[in-house]
C-alpha cells in the first residue's frame, strides 16, 4: 500500500486566513502550507481518497489527478474541513462509490447541501457500520467507531498482509473495541492537533474574545478536547503497537513544522505534512 498525505492541517489550515502568528507568517514567506485533512490509499490498481477537504482541487491538481481517478471516497464525518471537497466530483464522467454513516449521509446528501450532485449520479451512496468490513479493489476497510464531537468513524485497510490505520478527529479515549481492531498495525495515521492543553488554551482564548477572563475560565474548564494533543498520539501509537505512527491534523498553533519534526520525530513517530508518502 502506497499512502499520500494531501492535507496534514486542521479545520483552519497553516497559514491561516487572517492570522499573523509567527507560524502563520512563517509559512506564508516560505512557501509552506498544511491544507485540510486528506489522504489517498492506493495500490497498483486501486485508488482510494479519504475524506474531500476545501482543498482537494489544488492537491489533486498538484498531484495531475482528478475525481475520476478514485475507485472509492471514504468519509470519516461531516465536519467542514472533511466534506467540502465532495462538489469537485460533480461533472467528473464517473459515478463513484462513497462510504459514510447513515447520519452523515443524510446530513450531506440533503437538499440543503449536496443533494444535487445525485441528480448526476455522482456518487453510489454507501452506508457503513461499525466494525463490519467492505471491499474495495484488493482493500478490506473496517469503519472504526470513534469519540469526537460528533459521530465519526476510523478506518482499518488491509491488504497483502499489511494493515494501516485511520484515526482523525479523535478523543484521547480512544474505545477498546477499536484500540482491539488497530493492534499491530504497520502504519497508524492520526491525531496529533496541539503539543499541550495550555497551547488549546491559547487557541481558544483567541478564538473567544467576547468573554470576561471569569467566563473564559469557566467555559474552558467545561469544553472537550476533542482531537489528540501530540504525546497523546504517541501514547495510543504504544497503545495499539503500532510499527509507525503519523500525527496529522496539526494546528498552526502548535508551532513551526522544523521544531515539531525536531522535537518529535522517531523511528516509530513522525509529525506528518502535505506530501508525506509512506508504503507500507
Amino acid at each position: 500500500m502506497k499512502i499520500t498525505v494531501l492535507g496534514s492541517g486542521d479545520t483552519r489550515g497553516t497559514p491561516k486566513l487572517g492570522c499573523f502568528c509567527p507560524v502563520c507568517s512563517w509559512a506564508r514567506e516560505n512557501g509552506f502550507e498544511r491544507r485540510r485533512f486528506g489522504l489517498i490509499v492506493e495500490s497498483e490498481s486501486t485508488r482510494v481518497l479519504v475524506d474531500a477537504s476545501p482543498d482537494l482541487r489544488s492537491a489533486l491538481l498538484e498531484r495531475g489527478l482528478a475525481p475520476k481517478d478514485f475507485d472509492a471516497v471514504l468519509l470519516s464525518h461531516e465536519h467542514f474541513d472533511h466534506v467540502a471537497g465532495l462538489g469537485e466530483f460533480s461533472f467528473s464522467g464517473k459515478s463513484v462509490p462513497l462510504f459514510a454513516r447513515p447520519a452523515a449521509l443524510k446530513h450531506l446528501f440533503s437538499d440543503a447541501a449536496y443533494g444535487y450532485l445525485q441528480d448526476f449520479k455522482t456518487f453510489q451512496l454507501k452506508e457503513t457500520k461499525f466494525g463490519v468490513s467492505f471491499q474495495v479493489g484488493p482493500f478490506k476497510i473496517t469503519p472504526l467507531e470513534v469519540d469526537h464531537s460528533i459521530e465519526t468513524q476510523g478506518f482499518l485497510v488491509e491488504a497483502e498482509g499489511r494493515k494501516v490505520g485511520v484515526l482523525t478527529d479523535t478523543r484521547a479515549n480512544v474505545l477498546p473495541s477499536t484500540l482491539a481492531a488497530l493492534e499491530g498495525v504497520d502504519l497508524l495515521l492520526t491525531d496529533g492537533w496541539l503539543e499541550s492543553r495550555d497551547q488549546f488554551r491559547t487557541a481558544m482564548r483567541f478564538a473567544v474574545l467576547h468573554l470576561t477572563d471569569a467566563e473564559f475560565e469557566s467555559e474552558f474548564s467545561r469544553k472537550k478536547l476533542n482531537h489528540l494533543l501530540i504525546p497523546q498520539a504517541k501514547a495510543l501509537g504504544r497503545q495499539a503497537g503500532a510499527k509507525k505512527t503519523v500525527a496529522l491534523h496539526v494546528s498552526h498553533a502548535a508551532g513551526p513544522h522544523d521544531a515539531l519534526s525536531k522535537a518529535h520525530d522517531s523511528a516509530s513517530f513522525q509529525i506528518g505534512f502535505d506530501g508525506l508518502t509512506l508504503t507500507v
